[in-house]
């Protein structure tokens, strides 16, 4: 059986806006603890960038979870790897 992924994206709490699509700032695809372990990279870049800015004004990213909403007897957030890009 091959490994399944979820997409997801990381949202910006410090951003104004009626419309979540604005607050996205970053997709991704992974499997595991992907989507949590941006918060452990460092660097420089766009994406370590807004994360550095977010946590120096006392917040948190948010992660959100793509998912599949006409598969009712399987795990909606997993994926193969096909569907998830």
């Amino acid at each position: 059986m091959s490994e399944k992924y979820h997409v997801y994206l990381l949202i910006d709490p410090l951003v104004e806006s009626n419309q979540w699509q604005d607050r996205v700032f970053y997709v991704g695809k992974g499997t595991g603890s992907r989507a949590l372990d941006h918060a452990l990279e460092y660097g420089e870049g766009e994406k370590i960038a807004r994360i550095n800015h977010i946590r120096k004004m006392g917040e948190t990213y948010r992660i959100l979870y793509a998912t599949w909403s006409d598969r009712p007897f399987a795990d909606p957030t997993l994926m193969s790897e096909r569907d998830a890009f």
